[in-house]
């Protein structure tokens, strides 16, 4: 595949992707007794897998490949860019 013709689709993903998360912002009530714990984004760079899980069961969004590489990509720690920094991601999340 042509280098072009991916471009216009990492932006599609990482445009769905975002949209997924402020939805899920928008809706989060850290004030609700039943809201979920947050603590797993805040210890530090977190493996793409893992946090797909975290994002999964604290928002109920569930990523394609895709969308879960343009979430790293754009959140990624420093020093290692195929992990994700959680407290970067909270910042923006909340």
């Amino acid at each position: 595949m042509n280098r072009d013709t991916q471009k216009p689709l990492r932006c599609a993903e990482t445009i769905y992707s975002i949209e997924k998360m402020t939805d899920a912002s928008y809706k989060y009530d850290k004030t609700h007794p039943s809201a979920p714990s947050l603590d797993g984004f805040s210890g530090g760079p977190i493996k793409a897998g893992v946090f797909k899980e975290l994002i999964k069961r604290a928002f109920n969004i569930n990523f394609t490949p895709k969308e879960l590489g343009a979430v790293v990509k754009r959140y990624s720690y420093a020093k290692n860019p195929h992990m994700v920094d959680g407290k970067i991601f909270l910042i923006a999340f909340m």
